[in-house]
């Protein structure tokens, strides 16, 4: 039977493709081009803002121009019919965005801007309150001053000179006060008293783009409340809401589902990221997950709900229920689970997915998955149209068409039927079958990860700037561990109110594997090639990737291209844009960009010999700085080792964040000064930071005084001397490392956190002190700032590293010296040439600055 099955599905791809990709699309997919035409609307209109009128106009010439096409010619009609419903959603999408962007009646959003103002809300909370772990980065519980919990307020009401009057918009609450105390639920409704902003830009290259995210969801700004008291319940959920009774049902399933008195920690979080989508654990093994390419399975997607719906029909079958009753089964058990796990929206399109196969099998029509797929994206769009340009959407339906698109040709090209049993010959013939089964199983699963890997890659590529070559293979290797916690999860529950002692047997086993998993995983990711880092790379080459991958699966499979050698060559040209455009982007002198970190430091240093130092990395006011700001940005940069992390003193705002940067990113040593050595031995955050890093087995020692030479680049360590960190006198801000980094007669003097002492010694050495890009000492404060020291740098230009509150009171020159300040310009990039040009740039401003040879 398998063999006759298999060969209709070849004679049908025969048929499709002698029909035409019209004919077939219309036979198989008929709603694909409305999805397409829904998303290039949509594209259109958020990438090129004109009047919708303008593109009604011209989406109407090109549906005539279409019709006209069609009626002079039968041949064309199919393809005609199918472009013009492409350009009718388009129109769609062109107002489903203008009618999405245009505020409404009462709507908080006009009334929000960059700069916080003072506001009474009401309103109903929306989500599970979040508490933030201060323990996820070393430094947590010393260092940062950022919220401790927040939570998701849609605004029913807002104050004004008038009293409370009708709003409406949905604001992020964010406020030091715990969980504990709030005690918040889904459905209650709230006073707050907070400051009201909207949420700021991306202040970094690669740096992940709040406001966007929070601008597709439909949240208007960010409301922070400083503590408790500022949050007033008003009334709980009523017990006839939905909100009340999926509150209990979440709390019984938890705590059906996990034992805490059963494994680890860490095990315990991957069975609830696997069952319940509750992201938990320690960060070292999510980025794990993610360098190995296997952090979807800590997803709640397609997956997930494709073993559950699995699961449910086998055991309906089971118990002898036909297909429309074990369609309706699985329909009634994914609303129920969909109603347990978090509303994100991965899940969501999933679940959606998932019932309307069910639903086609209720009512006795055949499933076309393609046409499906088109389905759920047109509503989902409908309903969230900036969801197109997020990178989950994305890599969801990515994946998802690279199955249905391409597991078909990769299978055939993995073989059929492998001879199993040939290798089990004589007394163990018997496993033949089994031996043909298991090869089998992992054949298809490997199509399958490649076809996703294939889908996926270009989107994982452009958002991430890295691809995970490996993936399809490990995940074979690590499905069987996922599935294995799934079954045991699900068949937990029932059991917790029938067996409980069996109930504790099954949990013991999901743990059990999950810590297998966790094991497994971080063991992996220290495979060579695992993860392969690019950087960023333009949307056309993206582009270009995807339009051969669909060249090579649409091709008529006639005349030359048949031939597997040229198929193969065109397989293999795939990742040639790609791995084209990760050419040597050394630069012929020497780049420095100061992060924009708020008040603290972090200066990534690219040299021509392609080896990359980062001089500093931390901040006071930021959360996990290390992960949020400095590791994306190398990722952006396709830096994936760091020759050196050098730090200038010990101050937490200038180390907290080296931690993560080690653990995320490779790193060779670790340089700084014998005052900084000496503090690593005793209670300080450099001895904090020192104990964790030899734990990691990096190399720290202290910075020479000679002068570096890398090409043209000269790398000089001005101060402090050795006698000057040996003396107890002075202060650890007046140890600061100062370096003055040359290049074709230009340099940079970085002064970290000197003060008047520091600064006067340095005086002595005026002549050394000559740059042209000044990176201010001390964040730029004025009373620590000699300003003798400034006029014998005589700089053209400074570059301020500080937060938003203090960019007032900061040095500002005087005229005839530019300045660049990191809470308004973002990052500052600061690009030498070796015939002494040099351009000073930032990022969020765009302002730049050149400096030509004298």
């Amino acid at each position: 039977m398998d063999a006759i099955h298999r060969e209709l599905q070849r004679l049908d791809r025969e048929l499709s493709h002698r029909a035409g990709l019209a004919g077939w699309m219309l036979e198989e997919a008929p709603l694909l081009p409305a999805a397409i035409g829904l998303m290039a609307g949509l594209a259109a209109a958020h990438l090129a803002p004109w009047p919708v009128w303008s593109w009604i106009v011209v989406l109407l010439a090109v549906g005539l121009a279409v019709i006209s096409l069609g009626r002079r010619s039968l041949r064309w009609a199919p393809a005609a019919m199918l472009i013009g419903v492409a350009v009718a959603f388009a129109a769609v999408g062109v107002l489903r965005l203008a009618a999405f962007e245009r505020p409404g009646r009462y709507d908080l959003t006009p009334s929000i801007g960059a700069e916080p103002i003072l506001a009474t809300l009401r309103g109903v909370v929306l989500t599970d309150v979040h508490q933030a772990d201060r323990d996820d980065w070393l430094f947590g519980r010393y260092s940062w001053s950022g919220g401790g919990c927040s939570f998701y307020l849609r605004v029913t009401r807002a104050r004004t000179p008038r009293g409370f009057e009708p709003a409406r918009g949905t604001v992020r609450v964010q406020t030091d006060a715990s969980a504990e105390v709030l005690s918040l639920e889904p459905g209650d409704r709230v006073q707050i008293y907070c400051r009201l902003a909207g949420f700021q830009q991306p202040l970094n290259p690669g740096t992940f783009d709040m406001a966007a995210l929070m601008h597709r969801r439909g949240v208007c700004g960010a409301a922070t409340v400083p503590a408790a008291d500022g949050i007033i319940l008003l009334e709980k959920a009523p017990r006839t809401s939905l909100w009340y009774w999926q509150t209990r049902l979440r709390r019984i399933v938890r705590q059906a589902l996990l034992d805490d008195r059963i494994g680890e920690d860490e095990s315990r979080a991957i069975v609830e990221a696997l069952l319940l989508g509750r992201r938990a654990g320690s960060p070292e093994v999510f980025e794990a997950f993610r360098r190995t390419g296997l952090a979807h399975f800590l997803c709640l997607s397609g997956l997930h709900f494709g073993i559950l719906a699995g699961f449910v029909w086998r055991l309906a079958r089971t118990a002898g229920l036909g297909k429309p009753g074990r369609a309706a089964m699985c329909l009634a058990v994914t609303v129920v689970y969909m109603m347990i796990v978090p509303p994100r929206a991965a899940t969501l399109r999933a679940a959606v997915l998932c019932w309307f196969f069910c639903i086609a099998a209720l009512v006795g029509r055949r499933g076309r998955p393609l046409n499906t797929l088109a389905l759920t994206a047109i509503i989902m769009l409908l309903i969230r149209p900036m969801e197109l340009f997020a990178a989950d959407w994305q890599l969801s339906y990515g994946t998802v068409a690279g199955i249905l698109l391409l597991y078909g040709p990769i299978r055939d090209r993995l073989g059929y039927a492998l001879p199993g049993h040939r290798l089990a010959e004589g007394r163990v013939a018997w496993l033949g079958p089994w031996l043909d089964a298991g090869i089998a199983w992992a054949r298809d699963l490997l199509g399958v990860g490649l076809a996703a890997w294939l889908g996926g890659a270009g989107i994982l590529l452009y958002h991430f700037g890295t691809i995970t070559p490996l993936s399809a293979i490990l995940t074979v290797l690590i499905y069987p561990l996922v599935l294995g916690i799934l079954m045991f999860g699900f068949i937990q529950l029932p059991l917790t109110m029938l067996f409980p002692t069996l109930a504790t047997l099954t949990a013991a086993a999901a743990t059990a594997l999950g810590g297998v998993m966790v094991s497994l995983v971080q063991a992996i990711q220290h495979l060579p090639a695992v993860q392969v880092t690019i950087g960023h790379v333009p949307a056309w080459v993206i582009g270009l990737y995807y339009v051969m991958l669909l060249g090579w699966r649409l091709a008529p499979r006639q005349g030359l291209i048949r031939r597997p050698l040229v198929r193969a060559a065109a397989a293999i040209g795939l990742l040639v844009p790609i791995l084209a455009f990760g050419y040597d982007r050394r630069p012929p002198g020497v780049e420095l960009t100061v992060l924009s970190v708020g008040h603290g430091q972090a200066i990534h240093v690219a040299l021509p010999d392609g080896r990359h130092w980062l001089f500093d990395a931390g901040s006071m006011n930021l959360r996990d700085p290390g992960r949020r700001v400095i590791v994306p940005y190398l990722r952006y940069r396709g830096v994936d080792e760091l020759d050196a992390v050098i730090i200038s003193h010990d101050d937490v705002d200038h180390l907290n964040a080296i931690a993560e940067v080690a653990a995320d990113v490779r790193t060779r040593r670790v340089l700084t000064t014998e005052a900084v050595l000496v503090r690593m031995a005793e209670y300080s955050s450099a001895g904090l930071l020192g104990r964790h890093l030899q734990q990691r087995g990096v190399r720290i020692r202290s910075m020479d005084m000679d002068p570096i030479g890398i090409g043209p680049v000269r790398i000089e360590r001005l101060w402090p001397d050795d006698v000057t960190c040996r003396d107890s006198t002075v202060s650890d801000n007046d140890k600061s490392l100062v370096m003055r980094i040359g290049c074709g007669g230009r340099a940079v003097l970085i002064c970290s956190d000197i003060e008047a002492f520091g600064q006067a010694e340095l005086l002595q050495q005026s002549d050394r002190l000559k740059a042209d890009v000044l990176i201010m000492p001390h964040h730029g404060s004025r009373t620590h700032l000699n300003e003798h020291f400034v006029r014998a740098v005589d700089p053209r230009t400074i570059v301020v590293s500080c937060s938003r509150t203090r960019e007032a009171s900061a040095y500002h020159p005087p005229s005839g010296i530019q300045s660049f300040y990191t809470p308004t310009d973002g990052a500052v990039t600061i690009r030498i040439e070796p015939d002494g040009r040099a351009v000073v740039r930032g990022f969020r401003s765009a302002r730049e600055i050149r400096i030509d040879p004298d």
